[in-house]
């Protein structure tokens, strides 16, 4: 394995719409799959975890937003994405709870059930700050993904892309690996 990389869900994998409450809201960012696949490829472990306080807000209930985490590990796999850990936070904001990002409890419990201990070689992809706070928490190379972005490039302590295929065309382009 040559790292890990901790995805964020909305936003990043599928378009951020709100909450969803359904699987049939769930809507795919283009060139998912293929760039999953190339970082598979490329050796990399991949992780989802997401905030998902829909539930704790009465959104949806715990047993929908399983559904929906069915319903998205299903489509990665039949499209040949195979995920190695699927972790949400249903947690309101204001509980502090050690689980929602940018907390790093779910991170560690993965990194502590796997041989695989060199953090350096680990990206946080998100959509959010709060996912940016996570990377630097857990000692991961943080990557914004923001459609507002023009081209590749590293701003303070990120690299930031439009898409997350333009960041592995990036790692691959600018051997950041």
């Amino acid at each position: 394995m040559r790292g890990v990389i901790f995805l964020d869900r909305d936003g990043v994998l599928i378009k951020d719409t709100g909450y969803i409450n359904s699987p049939e809201f769930i809507h795919w960012n283009p060139t998912v799959f293929e760039s999953l696949r190339r970082l598979q490829d490329m050796g990399f472990d991949l992780v989802i975890i997401t905030n998902q306080s829909g539930v704790r807000r009465g959104f949806l209930s715990y047993e929908m937003a399983t559904r929906i985490e069915r319903e998205i590990l299903r489509t990665l796999a039949k499209n040949g994405v195979k995920i190695s850990g699927y972790y949400a936070c249903f947690h309101h904001p204001n509980e502090r709870c050690g689980c929602r990002k940018p907390g790093t409890f779910h991170a560690k419990r993965y990194l502590k059930d796997v041989p695989y201990k060199q953090i350096a070689n680990c990206f946080v992809i998100g959509d959010k700050e709060s996912d940016m706070e996570f990377a630097r928490n857990l000692g991961c190379k943080p990557v914004l993904v923001s459609e507002k972005s023009t081209k590749s490039s590293y701003f303070s302590d990120k690299l930031t892309v439009k898409t997350l295929k333009e960041f592995v065309d990036t790692i691959q382009w600018r051997g950041l690996m």
